[in-house]
């Protein structure tokens, strides 16, 4: 297999250009116009380094979540550092957490948006704490 050399310069030169367009205050926009809370599921506790001005909650108890949902901001994160743990245990938590979500959307009527993030597919168990928490919010939202 004879391979030709590419100068990176041409390379790069190759690619389409960087998205000029910032998005961020027209996606704050959208989250505000819907009037649902956002609240992020996170796995790894380095993941709230990317954000600022949000709440960040380590409980997930319902009291917990009364708390995180009674709150004025668009969007809370929720830390769980799942990762750490075994797939069946991480499962439990999400199911947990769909659980007094749930509850806790029904008791002060609220609408809200989950985000399950994780930080790696590689490291996380990814789909195992997604499907857990997508079927405890639906067996519990009916």
């Amino acid at each position: 297999m004879n391979l030709a050399k590419v100068r990176k310069e041409d390379l790069f030169e190759s690619f389409p250009s960087p998205w000029k367009t910032d998005l961020f205050e027209e996606i704050k926009a959208i989250v505000k116009a819907m009037e649902r809370k956002v609240v992020v599921i996170d796995d790894d506790p380095t993941g709230v380094q990317t954000v600022h001005d949000v709440p960040i909650f380590t409980g997930w108890s319902k009291e917990e979540l009364r708390s995180a949902l009674s709150d004025n901001s668009t969007t809370v994160y929720l830390l769980t550092n799942s990762r750490s743990f075994p797939l069946a245990q991480a499962e439990e938590i999400n199911r947990e957490i769909g659980e007094n979500l749930a509850a806790v959307m029904k008791e002060l009527r609220l609408d809200i948006e989950v985000i399950s993030r994780s930080d790696s597919t590689l490291r996380g168990h990814y789909p195992g704490e997604v499907n857990a928490l997508r079927k405890s919010l639906e067996d519990n939202l009916v």
